[in-house]
């Protein structure tokens, strides 16, 4: 009987150790959307805006390729100002939602090229990030710290 409990005891340490050695591939949209804000001014309108955006301005019908997303937009929309972070269902979508991003920033350059043109410098350099089953986008006043932070959660 104690060699059996010794074995499962020795079993259950080496499931933990291998289990720490992955890293986790979870990222929390909260912690994102947290140290963007934190470190870079979006000005006071931000608001999420998930359901309406994703079907309104991404043209993403089918959020079944979506495991998980979150939309923060200008509510006032006198700023380009936009944060979408999206886990894909499959990696293999990763390609047609970086599309999908890359579109919703020209529309925003047609858009904004008219309406409030000294706003098109975040829009040229709009930071969009894709690694695994994630596709993140920033439009901000600071697309290069908006840029290392999406790398520090990126990887």
């Amino acid at each position: 009987m104690k060699k059996i409990v010794k074995i499962l005891a020795l079993s259950l340490c080496l499931l933990l150790a291998l289990s720490a050695c992955g890293k986790s591939s979870y990222i929390s949209f909260d912690d994102v959307y947290a140290d963007l804000i934190e470190n870079i001014d979006f000005g006071s309108n931000m608001a999420e805006m998930s359901e309406i955006a994703a079907e309104n301005f991404y043209f993403i019908y089918d959020t079944d390729i979506l495991e998980d997303y979150v939309i923060y937009m200008d509510e006032s929309n006198s700023t380009p100002n936009e944060i979408a972070l999206f886990r894909l269902a499959k990696e293999s979508d990763r390609t047609t939602v970086e599309t999908i991003v890359k579109n919703r920033i020209n529309d925003l350059k047609i858009g904004f090229e008219d309406y409030n043109p000294d706003e098109m410098y975040k829009l040229e350099n709009a930071v969009v990030k894709a690694k695994g089953k994630y596709v993140m986008m920033v439009i901000s006043s600071d697309n290069s710290k908006a840029s290392d932070i999406l790398n520090k959660y990126l990887g």
